[in-house]
């Protein structure tokens, strides 16, 4: 059994963004793939509230939701920053890039990324993003980075990626 599916598709309001979030969480945090995966199996769900992703008991009885909950508590920064990461796109694959902290792959005709700076993991991250979550990220004003870019940030050390980065967002402000 592939840990980074949705053990419950027959729970299928939610079963693409629960599998986003396994797969973001094998790539960027594994000690929390297992839980989740263990919260899912028990019936939990992913709800959107105010445009943001929340995890909710769903079948999962409140006394013993709120057991978990408290069990996540020393997690809460991590998986606040994993479910915003999940709701943009996906870490396709486990391989880094000639060094930088980027989980990538070519897929489809035109791939886009996105940079997340992440406090939660001090790295900064690329993530894939399929043509819905790129209209997302465009809306959101979020710079958007194309397979030429990557790959000429390649090898780069990662204050080179970030000053790239800020000069971008600053002209994306500009304009």
């Amino acid at each position: 059994m592939d840990i980074r599916q949705d053990p419950r598709p027959d729970l299928k309001a939610d079963s693409e963004q629960w599998t986003r979030l396994l797969i973001n969480a094998e790539a960027f945090c594994t000690d929390l793939t297992g839980i989740l995966h263990g919260l899912r199996c028990l019936g939990a769900r992913i709800v959107s509230a105010g445009g943001k992703w929340r995890l909710a008991n769903g079948q999962i009885p409140e006394a013993e939701w709120a057991k978990y909950k408290a069990e996540l508590a020393p997690h809460a920064g991590r998986l606040v920053w994993l479910l915003q990461v999940s709701e943009l796109g996906q870490a396709m694959d486990d391989r880094a890039v000639d060094g930088l902290p980027v989980r990538w792959r070519e897929s489809g005709s035109t791939p886009a990324w996105v940079v997340i700076n992440s406090a939660v993991l001090d790295d900064l991250i690329i993530v894939l993003l399929d043509p819905k979550h790129r209209k997302n990220a465009e809306k959101r004003g979020m710079p958007i980075y194309t397979a030429e870019e990557v790959q000429r940030l390649k090898g780069q050390p990662k204050e080179a990626l970030m000053a790239y980065h800020q000069e971008k967002v600053a002209k994306q402000v500009a304009v």
